[in-house]
């Protein structure tokens, strides 16, 4: 090959590449935008996973205060085991870090509902035998 064929060769590749560069790199472009949006439509799902989850704990401290001690014990072990860490969330996230602490909150709260109502029936019982003697 002469240096004018070689010439021509190479000024066609460059034609061909610089044809395909553009729609390469929109290409690209288009990928990257998607990837994005994948991984927030991801998150957004485990924000909703993680509010639905807050809610229930919300829910059983609820339903612990109307109870009282009687229903406690069931609350905590419901709270205890529903979608436990890394279910809903990779575990260690801070989404998940955040559902645990509130599952925590929750149990707390819902020992100490039982606690109060134990202590007040236990008053309750002293005073009723203070009158009875």
């Amino acid at each position: 090959m002469n240096d004018t064929q070689q010439a021509g060769a190479n000024n066609k590749f460059r034609i061909i590449g610089r044809k395909w560069i553009v729609p390469f790199v929109l290409a690209c472009a288009l990928l990257v935008v998607m990837l994005q949006r994948a991984a927030i439509v991801k998150q957004q799902i485990h924000l909703v996973y993680a509010h639905e989850q807050i809610e229930i704990f919300h829910e059983m401290v609820e339903r612990s205060r109307s109870l009282g001690s009687q229903g406690s014990a069931g609350k905590i072990e419901y709270v205890q085991h529903y979608y436990p860490s890394g279910t809903k969330q990779a575990a260690g996230s801070q989404i998940d870090r955040i559902v645990e602490a509130c599952r925590e909150f929750a149990i707390d709260e819902i020992q100490w509902i039982g606690s109060i109502d134990d202590a007040q029936d236990l008053s309750q019982q002293g005073s009723d035998q203070t009158q009875a003697d």
